[in-house]
């Protein structure tokens, strides 16, 4: 069955009140909490600024509920489990691989902060969060954004235009430099922090990127999100469990920080090496069980 197309004006107008929405609701949470005397009121209402933007762009553009778990890439595949198996054996593989190097280079230490059962333990847990993690994630970019993308103008601006929209989500929060004033600040210092997306933080910026584009590269031309979110736990996982078991080598990283990259690994030319190795590794494993299928 082919996909139904959608007008892109629209769909950009869809995109830019659901922001607006978003953005009022927001900042009528962060002075709800404020009355309530919370602590860090901006905090609490840009929490679920994506969120929100998705809930509203879904109610605009009146997406039946029988109809959601498509448009959120969860229906029509097959094998889920094994799919989000393979992803996160590629994630996975690519930066414990990624660690290794940096720890051959003298970046990094094996100095873990907890004991083996605890440190055991805390892997465990982390593979839980990141599952949740890429679920949440990949069912709002790779899901929502790139599927209405693809449906309004192609795979092109699909990958390239949702990739751009992923990274610059997570920018979209006030900088260290320019807190909120109050909780009716709270927006315009969320949009301040993307100032610093092609500034001070342009090596995460071209991270994130290639995290975008890879991971909309694995679910292009696919029913769901499922390879895309085990890809995608995968590298959260890992992430969460180096920064407990190595340590960072300051005095080398601070030589050469563009190579080697910070502990968030995908701020550097070896994380982004290691992202596009796991590209790799995915596409390696579709030729393969497809010439297994032809095979047999």
């Amino acid at each position: 069955m082919s996909e139904a197309r959608l007008n892109p004006r629209s769909e950009l107008i869809r995109l830019l009140l659901a922001l607006a929405l978003a953005g009022a609701a927001v900042t009528l949470i962060a002075g709800i909490a404020a009355m309530a005397g919370a602590h860090e009121p901006s905090r609490i209402g840009r929490k679920g600024l994506v969120p929100l933007v998705v809930i509203a762009w879904i109610v605009m553009a009146r997406v039946p509920r029988n109809g959601l778990p498509q448009v959120l890439g969860l229906a029509g595949g097959r094998a889920p489990m094994r799919s989000i198996a393979v992803g996160l054996l590629c994630g996975a593989l690519s930066l414990v691989i990624l660690n290794v190097v940096l720890i051959l280079m003298g970046a990094r230490l094996v100095e873990p902060e907890l004991g083996p059962a605890m440190l055991l333990l805390k892997t465990i847990l982390y593979l839980l969060q990141a599952v949740g993690l890429a679920l949440l994630e990949e069912t709002l970019f790779r899901g929502l954004v790139q599927g209405r993308l693809r449906a309004a103008s192609g795979h092109v601006v699909a990958i390239t235009l949702g990739s751009v929209i992923f990274a610059a989500s997570h920018f979209l929060r006030p900088p260290k430099s320019r807190p909120p004033e109050a909780w009716w600040d709270t927006m315009p210092a969320c949009f301040a922090g993307l100032g610093e997306m092609l500034t001070l933080r342009w090596r995460e910026f071209v991270g994130l990127l290639l995290v975008g584009l890879v991971l909309a590269i694995v679910r292009a031309g696919r029913r769901t999100i499922f390879l895309a979110m085990g890809v995608h736990a995968g590298w959260v996982w890992v992430r969460f469990t180096s920064d407990k078991a190595l340590e960072e080598v300051d005095e080398r990283v601070n030589q050469d920080l563009l190579l080697l990259g910070s502990k968030r690994l995908y701020d550097g030319a070896l994380g982004w090496c290691a992202l596009l190795l796991t590209l790799g590794f995915v596409c390696w494993l579709t030729v393969r069980s497809r010439n297994r299928g032809i095979s047999s």
